[in-house]
């Protein structure tokens, strides 16, 4: 039997744009609730990210111009 072995040499090379995605996750429930309930403590994360775009290869946006025709393609 022949094994397959997952290196980055097998994987598609990606590129990805992004912009506003957000993604909230909840902190660990604390089960020793203090006295103090005044406090407040920050329980949430919130991981934000735009939009999400990917492509097989890079957007150029640099224009090139022709500087001699005559051996231009």
């Amino acid at each position: 039997m022949r094994s397959h072995t997952l290196t980055s040499r097998c994987l598609p090379l990606i590129y990805i744009n992004t912009s506003v995605i957000r993604v909230f996750c909840p902190g660990a429930q604390d089960k020793h609730a203090t006295s103090d309930s005044h406090v407040k403590k920050e329980d949430t994360l919130v991981l934000k990210l735009g939009s999400l775009s990917m492509a097989p290869q890079a957007d150029n946006p640099l224009t090139r111009t022709v500087l001699r025709k005559d051996i231009y393609q």
